[in-house]
């Protein structure tokens, strides 16, 4: 019902059509390219769609209800079970920011810390879950992010992300031998052995496991301080932008109503990434997560959250 143009509804072009009002929008449409049935042998039909909205009395409930759900409080503390999981260098799902900051500094020599900006990527992109902090090592060989609750202000630590530049001589059976002596046996297995993945629960906890690393969003971060600089990552390997994997990815594709939702569990995930950048070098990733947390905070939110109505 709302003219393609016009389907960010705070982008400039809807900016621009705020005293639009109705729109009607006519698609003419010919036989040879619909698909209604023909009418006789060879023939079909021409067709002619209307559509009229008013897309001012959405954008409007759209501006409302966003300013609503900032206001909405935080996911209870009772979602939260304390620190719980395994580790990736020594950070817990459930610790507070404060805790995974003070373990993050004694595992490596800090060059910067950043506050990592709240997610305003649309519905259906990858999504960074809340807020969080993102600390690089000084060597800019190393980059460890913690992010809190898919809604911020709760200050606990919900999906840890880690991303390590290693020489060629790391390879992927070093990668592997590691994480094995780590974590255990994996519990799967993908990418050629480049992905590896440990958690409980039925197949359908780890649908997203290759998916993952694949579908990513930028990071936008600034400095600790009101008046630092944005973050600008100068990685070892010559990269200068950095993107986050699918921090939020579901438990399972569907969600099975014969599945429990807190089945799950924690699930951490390895992907080895050879030869990456100039000069090249072997790139590792970790990323821990609770789907099932990440879920149970996503319904009580949207269950509490108001919505304005579209008033005409």
């Amino acid at each position: 019902m709302i003219p393609e143009p016009l389907l960010d509804p705070l982008g400039e072009q809807t900016q621009q059509a705020r005293e639009c009002g109705p729109i009607m929008t006519a698609y003419y449409l010919q036989a040879a390219h619909n698909f209604m049935p023909a009418a006789q042998p060879g023939g079909g039909f021409d067709t002619i769609d209307t559509m009229v909205s008013d897309f001012d009395a959405y954008r409007t409930a759209y501006v409302r209800s966003r300013k609503m759900l900032q206001s909405t409080p935080p996911a209870p503390m009772s979602l939260f079970q304390g620190i719980y999981g395994p580790d990736v260098v020594g950070v817990h799902l459930g610790m507070t920011l404060d805790e995974a900051q003070n373990v993050i500094g004694r595992h490596m020599k800090v060059g910067g810390a950043f506050r990592i900006a709240e997610a305003s990527e649309p519905i259906g992109a990858a999504g960074l879950p809340g807020s969080g902090f993102l600390f690089v090592s000084a060597g800019n060989d190393e980059v460890i992010a913690i992010f809190d609750a898919p809604h911020s202000g709760e200050g606990h630590v919900a999906a840890v992300w880690r991303r390590v530049y290693s020489p060629q001589a790391v390879d992927l059976a070093l990668v592997t031998r590691r994480a094995t002596e780590k974590y255990g046996t994996p519990t799967s297995q993908g990418d050629s052995g480049r992905l590896l993945a440990w958690g409980s629960g039925p197949p359908t906890c780890g649908a997203s496991d290759a998916q993952i690393f694949a579908a990513r969003t930028p990071v936008e971060a600034h400095g600790i301080d009101a008046a630092a600089a944005a973050f600008q990552l100068h990685a070892v390997n010559g990269e200068t932008a950095l993107a986050a994997p699918m921090i939020n990815a579901p438990a399972s594709p569907v969600g099975p109503a014969n599945v429990p939702e807190n089945v799950c569990g924690p699930r951490l995930r390895v992907d080895f990434q050879p030869d990456q950048g100039d000069p090249p070098m072997n790139i590792t990733e970790i990323m821990l997560t609770d789907p099932s947390l990440a879920s149970r905070v996503s319904q009580v939110l949207h269950a509490a959250a108001p919505r304005a109505a579209v008033k005409f």
